[in-house]
């Protein structure tokens, strides 16, 4: 059934054939389908191969048949006139992962199978006896299959009678049930789970600081980035009422002289018209804090925050590729990325005290958050050197006994007093040497019992450690996957931006006018900080919550 295609294996079967013909000759072999209909495709190698190896062994157009393409409308008239149905491929990597679809027009025929072993097809073929499972490239068998499998009538009975059970396993509306069940219950596979627990986790941390100081407030003012996202992680039912404040791309536009619009400005547009606020929040609004733009957004919102309010801010530090090659170049000292000497110097200045700030760069332990142990500290404390900490099960061990003897009574000093004061002293030391016996042996069973203890708790600390090992694995694969996956989208942009930016300047130069090269280059620079986060070179985020005083 199907193509010849170069992962199949049509040489076996040839073989089989020629081997059989030695004896009889009303056994024939037909391949539906050798010429791929799409004509742009060539014929492979393996399909040329098994038509000159039936020429050479004069089977061609006797008891081997080739057709170009069965159309598949069509395919149920050679597969209901058949007895068997093949599906002989070779032993590559490819088998295990494959499922012939061939095999599943021969259940639908309701054909006896006969298939190579490797896959979860021949499995199938096995577990449900409908056809016989081959050892690959054994000429010999297949040819002693095929002859019994033709020749035994109650056999193909059995074989038959199978199929029509399992038929309906393969409906339409069967085989598309599971996912017709994700798609109106979908849920994250494992690894995306895993990543979308730490990303809760990360997020749980900015929320119990705001939760903290601004638990209770009737009215918050939240500037933020991204609404939708910001909305659950900030507030979580920790104040009255939040206003929010989008700061959208618009803020980002550069002006017809070239230089950037004020922000500040436009920031203090949209909240001068509210009342003021018990606190303000602003996390990450923006991608970068310079003195003097931290200098008149603080005298900004100090306006707005009510005596004793709180001011809760993050923002994210660059401190890789992106300040090498982009803030880093040609910057001057007003532009100085701010510092926490500054931060606080500023906040003090404009009548706010620092009561909290911080640094994070990893996911907390999930086990301080949410009490779960399983997850436990994926991202937390090293356990290799820590193996003290995982507890021993106690119902791996085993009770200590005392099993053996202390055999003292053949001693010298006994076997020579023989009289009656002699004979009591033994009678009164073999009650007492009873313990002294199981004593000794109990010592030797009992070290055999820990040793076995400790192994057994050995090997639960590797387990232990394999299993979180291997969580972080494949969390580190799937977000280095994803990463890679958004970086190489935009490399097509970012190749067309660099095409553009050098055919101008090779213009300008040729018009021989002044290039304003850093300018240009600017646009390219701020791809660099999504690199940066691929890389973990920019994972750092600082916050502060201060008070009006």
């Amino acid at each position: 059934g199907g193509g010849i295609w170069n992962w199949l294996d049509p040489i076996t079967p040839i073989k089989a054939l020629w081997e059989i013909s030695r004896n009889r000759s009303d056994i024939k072999l037909l391949f539906i389908g050798i010429k791929h209909p799409d004509p742009k495709l060539p014929q492979m190698k393996k399909c040329l191969e098994a038509i000159k190896l039936s020429q050479e062994l004069d089977l061609y157009e006797k008891n081997i048949f080739f057709n170009e393409w069965t159309a598949y409308d069509t395919r149920q008239s050679l597969l209901l006139e058949s007895d068997i149905g093949l599906s002989i491929h070779q032993e590559r990597i490819e088998t295990e992962f494959s499922y012939r679809t061939r095999v599943m027009d021969y259940i639908w025929a309701g054909l006896p199978v006969i298939t190579t072993t490797g896959d979860s097809i021949a499995k199938m073929v096995k577990e449900e006896n409908i056809g016989e499972v081959v050892k690959y490239e054994d000429t010999h068998q297949l040819a002693r299959v095929i002859e019994s499998m033709l020749e035994n009538r109650s056999l193909q009975d059995i074989y038959k009678k199978n199929l029509k059970k399992i038929r309906s396993r393969f409906y339409w509306e069967n085989v598309s049930e599971p996912l017709v069940n994700y798609c109106t219950n979908a849920h994250y596979a494992v690894d995306k789970a895993k990543t979308s627990e730490l990303i809760d986790i990360q997020n749980s941390r900015i929320s119990r600081i705001i939760n903290k100081y601004f638990e209770g407030m009737a009215n918050v003012l939240v500037i933020t980035r991204n609404r939708s996202k910001d909305a659950e992680i900030l507030t979580n039912g920790a104040v009255g009422k939040a206003f929010y404040v989008e700061l959208g791309k618009e803020l980002e536009k550069v002006s017809v002289s070239g230089e950037k619009e004020d922000t500040v400005g436009q920031l203090k547009l949209k909240i001068t018209q509210r009342t003021k606020f018990d606190g303000i929040i602003l996390n990450n609004a923006f991608s970068s804090m310079k003195p003097r733009f931290f200098y008149d957004l603080v005298n900004v919102l100090s306006m707005k925050i009510k005596k004793g309010g709180m001011f809760f801010f993050s923002v994210p530090e660059n401190r890789g590729l992106l300040e090498r090659l982009g803030e880093g170049k040609n910057i001057s000292k007003s532009d100085i990325r701010i510092d926490d000497f500054t931060v606080e110097f500023i906040l003090k200045n404009g009548d706010f005290e620092v009561l909290d700030k911080g640094i994070w760069d990893k996911v907390e332990s999930a086990q301080e958050l949410t009490g779960e142990t399983d997850f436990g500290e994926v991202y937390g404390k090293n356990e290799l050197f820590e193996l003290f900490e995982i507890n021993p099960d106690q119902q791996d061990f085993e009770k200590l006994k005392l099993l053996s003897r202390f055999d003292i009574l053949e001693s010298e000093e006994f076997a020579s007093d023989r009289s009656v004061r002699g004979r009591l002293r033994k009678y009164m030391y073999a009650i007492s040497s009873i313990y002294f016996e199981n004593l000794r042996k109990s010592y030797n069973e009992s070290i055999k019992s820990i040793n076995n203890n400790i192994q057994i708790q050995i090997n639960n600390e590797i387990n232990q450690l394999n299993r979180k090992n291997r969580e972080r694995m494949v969390l580190i694969y799937y977000n280095i996957f994803k990463s890679l996956y958004n970086e190489i989208k935009g490399l097509g942009y970012d190749i067309s931006s660099l095409k553009c930016l050098l055919e101008d300047i090779i213009a300008e130069k040729k018009m021989k006018q002044s290039v304003d090269i850093d300018q240009q280059i600017e646009v390219l620079l701020r791809d660099l900080e999504s690199i940066d986060r691929m890389m973990g070179l920019s994972i750092s985020f600082k916050y502060f919550v201060a008070r009006k005083k």
